[in-house]
């Protein structure tokens, strides 16, 4: 684990990554300013009316921006997954390429297939972060949840992604599934800061290759 861990802060730190992972968040956080200075108003509103369905979360007051900057950091979260799933292969490709020359690293995921599982991911994280709204005010457990949520977002699309790449089958996926939930969860938790969470979908998209090729290479 500990060696996995290294390798995929090794690629994350990449030369060819970290100029993507800037210009994909940066371009993200600037895509949602003006729609989110129109349409703030609507959803502060509504996010009251969800918090006012719980006890827990009836005392909440926060002023409009800051609730307004919170919905921004999900909307940009979403985006970025969207946008490493469009444009990420390559880099993805390449690093595989470097690290295990002599894995079979020269398939491609469909950008339709992909831009499915990244819509159906994020719109159920969308969904359930609404019904689940009250809950994320609970003190610790809106963290556990929220890291869930984020866990939901990641796990279907980086499952794809790589094995795509990599060209698993349907049979190996579904033997890697369980591991991309643990995969998903650790690169979930870096949501959490802000800037670092640019890099997250590449970084579980990394870390979930190297558990799949390292474990491969450990059963020859």
């Amino acid at each position: 684990m500990t060696s996995i861990l290294k390798k995929t802060l090794q690629d994350i730190f990449s030369r060819d990554v970290l100029p993507f992972v800037l210009t994909v968040g940066i371009g993200s956080v600037l895509f949602w300013i003006v729609p989110l200075w129109w349409i703030s108003g609507g959803i502060v509103h509504l996010l009251s009316w969800l918090t006012s369905l719980t006890p827990w979360a009836q005392s909440w007051q926060e002023p409009d921006f800051w609730t307004t900057l919170k919905i921004g950091y999900f909307l940009v979260i979403i985006t970025i997954s969207i946008a490493t799933a469009i444009w990420g292969e390559e880099i993805l490709r390449k690093r595989i390429k470097k690290n295990y020359p002599h894995a079979f690293a020269e398939g491609s995921s469909q950008v339709h297939r992909s831009l499915y599982y990244n819509l159906k991911a994020n719109g159920m994280f969308l969904l359930l972060l609404i019904l689940l709204s009250p809950l994320l005010f609970v003190p610790y457990l809106g963290k556990i949840v929220l890291l869930y949520l984020w866990s939901i977002q990641l796990k279907e699309p980086t499952l794809y992604d790589v094995g795509a790449v990599i060209g698993l089958d349907k049979h190996a996926l579904k033997r890697y599934a369980q591991k991309s939930r643990w995969v998903s969860l650790l690169a979930a938790a870096l949501n959490f800061i802000p800037i670092v969470n640019f890099f997250v979908p590449l970084f579980a998209q990394f870390l979930f290759a190297h558990f799949v090729l390292g474990d491969r290479a450990d059963s020859k």
